[in-house]
């Protein structure tokens, strides 16, 4: 309806911008999606029951994890914002670079502290490929 897409634009702030009716396209699709998601968990869950509960200690350590690593690089970008010279090309690229590594750090101590199941596989594999891979070769002199 047209009120419902007048909130939405006045929501976003974009009344002066023409063709912003086309905001709906994308909302549409967006609840569209999410409403399909629902129906096919609801019917995963239904045909193979006990499927939700170790998706969401999953869903519950990404989201929580998300939202902390993105608090914690805004933290950081306010942070080096003292520390570099964010006039310069260098000094916001180091900003946000710097802000971003914090970031990615706590994430990963969070998922340590949390015993991540995700996180102890990843570690898992990247060792075994990069530590103790075997040398496969074909002729003995190679190795």
């Amino acid at each position: 309806s047209e009120v419902f897409r007048f909130f939405v634009v006045s929501l976003m702030k974009v009344e002066d911008v023409p063709g912003s009716a086309v905001l709906m396209l994308s909302l549409g699709f967006s609840i569209g999606t999410i409403v399909n998601c629902a129906l096919l968990w609801l019917d995963f869950e239904k045909e193979f029951p006990g499927f939700s509960r170790g998706v969401m200690r999953s869903l519950f350590d990404g989201v929580g994890v998300a939202i902390i690593m993105g608090a914690t690089a805004y933290v950081g970008l306010n942070f080096f914002h003292t520390v570099f010279d964010i006039n310069t090309l260098l000094g916001i690229f180091l900003q946000g670079f710097m802000a971003g590594i914090v970031a990615i750090v706590a994430g990963i101590l969070l998922l340590v502290a949390l015993r991540s199941r995700e996180l102890a596989s990843v570690w898992s594999v990247l060792r075994g490929r990069a530590w103790k891979a075997k040398v496969i070769a074909t002729d003995p002199e190679i190795v």
